[in-house]
C-alpha cells in the first residue's frame, strides 16, 4: 500500500471537482439562456 491511497484520494477529489465545475457551468449556461430569452421577450413586447 504505502502512500498509494493518498494519491487515489487526490485523484478522486480532482475528478469530483471537475464534475462539479462541469455541472455548475452547465447550470449557469442554462440560467443565462433563460434570462436571455426572458430579456428578449421583454424587449420584444416593449417595441
Amino acid at each position: 500500500m504505502g502512500g498509494d491511497w493518498k494519491l487515489e484520494i487526490a485523484i478522486g477529489t480532482i475528478e469530483t471537482s471537475l464534475k462539479s465545475l462541469a455541472h455548475l457551468r452547465h447550470n449557469t449556461s442554462n440560467f443565462l439562456c433563460e434570462v436571455g430569452v426572458g430579456n428578449n421577450q421583454i424587449s420584444t413586447s416593449i417595441t
